[in-house]
This record gives C-alpha cells, structure tokens and sequence, in this order.
C-alpha cells in the first residue's frame, strides 16, 4: 500500500513539473522579444540611477545582447568633482567592483554638491518615472523585428518640465536566437513657455504638439501603441 501511494506520489510530482515546463514553454517568440527590451530597459535605468551594482547590472541583462554592441561601459553615468575641485567623469566600467553601498555614498554626494545628472536623474526627488514598452514590430526584412519604449520623466517643478526619451530597439535572429543588436534613440524636453525657435515673442508650444516632433514616436505613418506601462525604478 505504501509503495503503491509512493508511486502515485511520484506520477503526481512529474504531472506538475510537465504542466509548469509547458507553462513556460508556452511565451510566444513576441513576449520573449518584448522580455528582452524590458529587462535590457529597465535595468540601463537601474544602472544609470545608480541603485543595482555593475555586476547585477551585467548579470541581469547576459546573453539579450549580441556580444559585439557595446553596453554601458563606455557611456558616462554621471560627473563629479574630486578633492580637487576637478570635474570627473565616471562611465559605466568606472563603477566595477562598487558596492551598493559606494554607489549610495557616490548618490549622496551628488546631492550634497548639487551636480544632478540630467541624462541619467540619479536625483528621484520629486520626479516621476514611466516606462511604456510597444508590441513587436515587422519591418518586413528577414529575421528583423522592432520593439519601441518611451521613457516619461515628470519633474514637479514650476515649469512642469518633462523629458521624453524614445527608443528603438532592433532584434534579430541569431543561431536560431532572437537578440538586440542595435538601440536608436531620440530625446526632448518640454516646459511651460516653450517655443520652436526660442525667440521672443513667438507662440509657446503645447505638449501634445511637443511629444509627437521625435523620431520612433510613429511608425508607417501610424502612432506606435504601447502595451506596458510600469516604473523602472520600482
């Protein structure tokens, strides 16, 4: 009797390991590509925020890129001045080895000195963080596929200041593998007053009219649809 539920323990155990494989199995090639942009996206933004190590960060994101497109390495993170009032850049290879906590201590004294970042916004004051991620994309070109995100970044200033960064990220099937083997990216800024042309006088510009001027906003003369939304930073 023992051996007989035993048994029947076994079969159970091996059904629910079959169901949950197939589970898994089940992401369609689209939600795998759409995966990728996500982890690659939301932790460039970890990274450049300076809250997951360098390790994390490469961890995180191994085997989504081809290994001939440069990461973070060699893109500046943020500036700051030494003990010697020199302005220092540190790119992504300068953080190795950095704990979290080194890399709090550096976030701190970014604050202290009031040398915000504005390309990564170490700061999270009073900012507000959307990350919108689309559907794939067919360019109609042999194993080529399109994913686009926006990155919405609210300052509640007194300019109600947003920056918007666009981005197209191309994927393609490598060893019967789908990877990312190229980012193209275009960025704006909006605030209250803004013109075109900067002049005096000229007729301020409304936001709507503001965030469909970049590039990767539209596709095939029709407005990308985004199908995620959440905060990178969460």
């Amino acid at each position: 009797m023992k051996k007989s539920m035993f048994i029947s323990i076994l079969i159970l155990l091996f059904l629910i390991s079959g169901c949950e494989t197939q589970e898994s199995s089940s992401q369609s090639i689209e939600e795998k590509m759409i995966d990728k942009v996500k982890i690659l996206a939301v932790n460039d933004i970890k990274f450049k925020h300076l809250d997951i190590t360098y390790s994390d960060y490469k961890s995180n994101i191994e085997g989504i890129l081809v290994d001939w497109f440069p990461d973070l390495d060699d893109e500046v993170i943020f500036s700051s001045y030494d003990e010697n009032g020199q302005l220092k850049e540190f790119k992504g290879i300068d953080l190795k080895g950095l704990s979290i906590d080194d890399l709090k201590a550096h976030k701190e004294k970014l604050k202290k000195d009031m040398q915000y970042n504005m390309t990564s916004f170490i700061s999270n004051e009073n900012v507000e963080n959307t990350l919108k991620i689309s559907d794939v994309y067919d360019p109609n070109v042999n194993d080529f596929r399109y994913v686009f995100t926006q990155r919405i970044t609210k300052f509640h200033d007194e300019k109600n200041t947003v920056d918007y960064v666009n981005k197209r990220y191309t994927l393609q099937k490598i060893d019967n593998e789908w990877k990312i083997i190229n980012i193209e990216k275009s960025m704006t800024w909006y605030y209250d007053g803004l013109t075109v042309n900067g002049k005096d006088g000229e007729k301020a510009i409304t936001l709507e009219e503001l965030i469909k001027m970049p590039k990767y906003t539209s596709y095939n003369n029709e407005e990308i649809e985004y199908i995620i939304e959440l905060d990178p930073l969460e």
